[in-house]
C-alpha cells in the first residue's frame, strides 16, 4: 500500500517529496521528525485513534506534541457519538460487511499463520455502550472446540460462548477530544463537521 501510495504522489505532484514509513505510529513518530522553520501540518485522519486505549490516547498526544515545533499544526479525525442505535447498525448492517471484515481476521490467521479455525464455527458479536461511546467488536465460539496455530505450535481450546475480543472502536464527544488536545499543550483552532455532524477533523496548533 505505500509503495503504491508512493507511485501515485509522485506521479500526480511530481514535485513533492514522498518518504514512506512502514512503523508502528510512535516508531514513526520518532522517523519522520523535520527540523525546519517552515510550519508542518500533521495529518491523522480516518478516526484510527479511534483504535487506542484510553492511556494509549494521551500517550500519544503527549508524543505527537513533543515532535512538533512551535506554530506546527495536526489536524485529527474523530467518529462522534451519535444514536446509538445508528452506530450498532455499523457494525451489525444487515449485509453482512462487518460480520464479514471480522471473521476474514480468522481466515488471514488460517493462511498466514498456518491455523484450522472452522469460520463457521464462530459468529460475529457487536457491542455498543452509548455512556462510554466504546464499540467492540467480538467472535464467539458457537462450539467447544480446539485449534491449532502452527506458527506458535500452540493449541487453543474455546468453550461454547468463549469469545475472542477483536476490536475496540471509540465513539467520542466534541469536549472531551478538546480536553485531549489541551492536556497535551495544543490550541483549538476549529472543528470541521459533516454535513450531519457524525464525524469531525480537528484542526489543532502547538503555540
Amino acid at each position: 500500500v505505500l509503495e503504491n501510495l508512493e507511485s501515485d504522489l509522485s506521479k500526480e505532484f511530481p514535485q513533492l517529496t514522498v518518504r514512506p514509513e512502514n512503523a508502528d505510529y510512535f516508531a514513526a513518530l520518532d522517523n519522520v521528525r523535520v527540523e525546519s522553520d517552515k510550519p508542518k501540518l500533521v495529518l491523522f485522519i480516518g478516526s484510527s485513534i479511534g483504535n487506542f486505549r484510553e492511556e494509549v490516547i494521551d500517550r500519544f498526544m503527549a508524543e505527537l506534541f513533543k515532535k512538533l515545533n512551535s506554530g506546527d499544526q495536526v489536524l485529527l479525525g474523530y467518529d462522534l457519538m451519535k444514536n446509538p442505535h445508528a452506530i450498532l447498525r455499523a457494525y451489525n448492517d444487515p449485509t453482512g460487511i462487518t460480520k464479514a471484515f471480522n471473521l476474514n481476521i480468522l481466515r488471514r490467521i488460517n493462511r498466514e499463520l498456518g491455523a484450522n479455525f472452522n469460520i463457521e464455527a464462530f459468529e460475529h458479536y457487536p457491542y455498543y455502550d452509548p455512556e462510554t461511546g466504546l464499540a467492540k467488536s467480538y467472535l464467539v465460539s458457537l462450539k467447544s472446540q480446539t485449534v491449532k496455530i502452527d506458527a506458535l505450535d500452540q493449541n487453543f481450546k474455546f468453550e461454547t460462548g468463549e469469545v475472542i475480543h477483536t476490536e475496540i472502536s471509540r465513539k467520542f464527544k466534541v469536549k472531551d477530544i478538546e480536553a485531549y488536545f489541551e492536556t497535551a499543550g495544543f490550541d483549538v483552532v476549529e472543528h470541521f463537521y459533516d454535513c450531519k455532524h457524525y464525524y469531525v477533523d480537528t484542526l489543532v496548533k502547538k503555540l
